[in-house]
């Protein structure tokens, strides 16, 4: 049986944040806003169960680590939340260039807040949903990493604008990374975005199945695979027995991380 090996700190890396620090920061109840530091760098934080999962996903586990062609690869990141996705991208390639989109007001205003202090160059954030067109839409804030463009019984709506992926994809010649964890409109924006997906060398998409939803999995993987991308597929939540355990997180009974790299 294979064994994933963990990833390994190089000798010299700074650590994100510290384990006496980790500890405090999981003491504290969810939703409540608080301060810390990653990289020495002080950040406003609106639930650190959403941060420890990022710290450990995105900072040291390199979920969206990719191979660029350039040291000035052009980064789209749909679903930034408060920026450790854009911490990470600016520190794999200090020199690239990172749009990063965001549509929760208060998650936007802590993610322009922890980006500045940062003080990276080369960085675009965008208070818009990536969506299917460039009208606006209604969406559901949750305070962590759950927020989503709204079902008809949710709660906490606010109207707020939108970007059409498609639209954007057409204004530039190409993209090195496209990441998208936009909670459930990965189908509809990546199909509506079609062909000029092709634009993008690696794409990853974190892929949401909601109870009593469409799933439309077989759709991302068919518009794929005819553009000729290879792709990988990770669980990222699950259930060990899913003809019998029928429980939900977040409204969610499955989801995945799918890796599609250009040939």
């Amino acid at each position: 049986m294979l064994k994933f090996l963990r990833h390994k700190r190089k000798p010299g890396d700074k650590i994100a944040i510290s384990e006496h620090e980790r500890t405090r920061l999981s003491g504290i109840p969810r939703y409540h806003r608080t301060e810390t530091r990653v990289f020495d760098v002080p950040i406003i934080v609106n639930d650190t169960c959403t941060l420890l999962a990022d710290i450990r996903e995105i900072i040291n586990g390199g979920i969206y680590k990719f191979q660029a062609s350039t040291n000035s690869p052009l980064i789209l990141d749909c679903g930034a939340n408060i920026g450790m996705s854009v911490v990470y991208f600016k520190r794999l390639y200090p020199d690239s260039i990172v749009i990063a989109f965001e549509p929760d007001p208060l998650l936007f205003s802590i993610l322009s807040n922890n980006i500045s202090n940062f003080a990276f160059d080369n960085v675009e954030l965008q208070q818009v949903a990536v969506w299917v067109n460039d009208e606006g839409v209604k969406f559901s804030c949750e305070g962590g990493h759950s927020g989503r463009i709204s079902y008809p019984d949710d709660d906490d709506i606010v109207l707020v604008p939108s970007i059409r992926l498609k639209n954007f994809l057409e204004s530039v010649d190409s993209v090195d990374m496209l990441k998208m964890d936009i909670e459930g409109a990965e189908a509809d924006v990546l199909l509506d975005c079609g062909q000029m997906l092709k634009k993008c060398e690696y794409v990853f998409v974190e892929y949401h199945s909601h109870k009593d939803k469409k799933q439309e999995l077989h759709h991302i993987l068919e518009l794929f695979a005819d553009m000729k991308y290879r792709y990988h597929v990770c669980e990222s939540f699950g259930r060990k027995h899913p003809f019998v355990d029928r429980n939900c997180v977040v409204d969610m009974d499955l989801q995945l991380n799918l890796f599609f790299i250009r040939e």
